[in-house]
């Protein structure tokens, strides 16, 4: 059985769909030429009123189904147009075209998108996960009223489409797509480094051990914040989080410190877990405070500075209440500056992070998507890690065990950031230094390092843009500094 060849134009309504569909009609040069369309738009299809069939996304799609099937065997159509809703799922436009008898009868040979930059901006961030999944699910983006270099900042939105920027929408037949920038030498850099990473694993088997050895310890936690996180996104309701959280600020950072309190998440899993609450409605610096003092929370972490510090008052009780303290400042600074200013990172741009809308691929598919797309930064901030803890100078830390109480914060501050240790272990680890570390610097190894290190700031370079990372970095080092030679004045150490 022959089938007819199908073109699918997707887009919000005013869009230009149909404007579209007619200057695509007559590029094809094709005759008997068929219009089914799903939302009847503000102009008129340059086609005959049989030509054209109008349904709408809320009728019974076995209705819908059985009258195209019946309009398609009554006329020998040569090719078929579908304008379909802008609101209406993928779910229901597979299931009338491609799940259905109807999916024997046509042969989808391409998919549009229709839309322009100023609905981009300020519509399309608003309405939900269906428009931004019918962009993706195009094979290509018609961006009407404006320019190829101003259409290069909107295809992240779809990177594997095809974008075409027009004047006119009823001129993009005879437009070029959009050219992509070509790698440039940044991107073969990789082979090189790559060549060198191999080369001083030959030559430092341990390094291989080492960087194997952290990979095992944070994949497990990074499948947990992955796992939690894509739960957030696809089941929490963004209305109840606002309906509970934003009710009373002060019971909002109280759940917080309950969540963090009964959640096993280290600073290998919380990163994830930070865009996603923010995305789905929670204050941003109350997500950021929750993401802050879980590595300091956790009850795995307490257990283990409990066992590792049992007679230390000061460091059992002054690692998780002040890093209760250093948590809410931070975020109180840094919560609006999330997405750093609005013309850095604006709303519509923030959609480059949402999960791939384009199928339903379920919890797990997600989880994988997810957690392939992050595993790339781990193994990078491991091989660093390991690669300092194993070349970094053992008489650098004697040497400023003998300084003042003010070097010894800053040096152990850059220790926990460069061996980049899980905060499940670092109490462990920060219990041999005992005998050549004073307090203030056992507390700022305690505390910055499960706030910010290799690891970590690799991947919120990867999820957030760099404006916050610099400013949620740079107040970290100061809060934990300032906080640090506060405890320094009033334990009587040396400064």
């Amino acid at each position: 059985m022959q089938t007819i060849p199908t073109y699918v134009v997707m887009g919000f309504l005013g869009s230009g769909k149909t404007s579209a569909i007619t200057a695509g009609i007559e590029s094809h040069k094709i005759s008997n030429v068929l219009l089914f369309q799903f939302e009847q738009g503000l102009q008129s299809p340059a086609l005959s009123n049989e030509r054209v069939h109008t349904f709408s996304i809320d009728d019974d799609p076995k209705n819908t189904i059985s009258t195209c099937q019946q309009v398609l065997q009554d006329h020998q159509y040569r090719e078929l147009w579908i304008e379909w809703n802008g609101m209406g799922s993928l779910e229901q436009f597979e299931t009338l075209f491609l799940r259905s008898p109807l999916g024997d009868m046509l042969t989808i040979k391409h998919i549009y998108y229709v839309t322009h930059p100023e609905w981009v901006e300020s519509q399309l961030p608003y309405l939900g996960e269906i428009p931004l999944s019918q962009i993706r699910y195009s094979d290509t983006v018609i961006l009407d009223n404006t320019t190829q270099e101003k259409a290069k900042e909107y295809t992240d939105l779809a990177p594997n489409s095809t974008w075409i920027a027009c004047q006119d929408v009823k001129q993009w037949p005879i437009t070029k797509p959009i050219q992509m920038s070509k790698p440039g030498w940044k991107q073969y850099a990789i082979i090189p480094i790559l060549l060198a990473l191999g080369y001083m694993f030959y030559a430092q088997p341990n390094w291989v051990t080492m960087t194997t050895a952290i990979l095992l310890q944070m994949i497990p936690f990074l499948l947990l914040g992955t796992g939690i996180s894509v739960i957030v996104e696809q089941y929490a309701s963004p209305y109840r989080i606002e309906k509970y959280l934003h009710r009373s600020p002060i019971f909002a950072y109280i759940l917080a410190i309950i969540m963090a309190c009964t959640m096993p998440l280290c600073d290998c899993a919380v990163i994830p877990i930070l865009r996603s609450l923010t995305r789905q409605g929670m204050e941003p610096k109350v997500s950021l405070f929750f993401t802050m003092i879980s590595p300091l929370l956790n009850p795995i972490v307490l257990l283990s500075t409990y066992y590792a510090f049992p007679k230390e008052p000061m460091i059992l009780w002054g690692r998780p209440l002040l890093g209760i303290l250093l948590a809410f400042i931070v975020s109180q600074y840094c919560g609006s500056r999330i997405y750093g200013r609005t013309d850095a990172f604006p709303p519509w741009k923030q959609l480059t992070l949402v999960k791939s809308l384009s199928k339903d691929i379920g919890f797990f598919g997600r989880l994988q998507e997810e957690t392939l797309r992050l595993l790339p930064f781990i193994i990078i901030g491991s091989i660093l890690s390991s690669g300092l803890q194993l070349f970094l100078p053992k008489q650098w830390l004697q040497d400023i065990s003998l300084s003042g109480s003010i070097l010894v914060i800053f040096g152990m501050m850059a220790l926990a950031f460069c061996v980049s240790i899980c905060s499940t272990a670092d109490a462990i680890i920060a219990r041999s230094f005992m005998n050549v570390i004073p307090l203030p610097g056992i507390l700022a190894f305690l505390l910055f390092g499960p706030l910010l290190d290799i690891k970590n700031y690799v991947l919120l370079r990867n999820l957030f843009p760099n404006s916050f990372v610099k400013v949620y970095s740079i107040s970290i080092i100061l809060g934990t500094t300032i906080i640090c030679i506060l405890f320094s004045i009033i334990g009587g150490y040396a400064l």
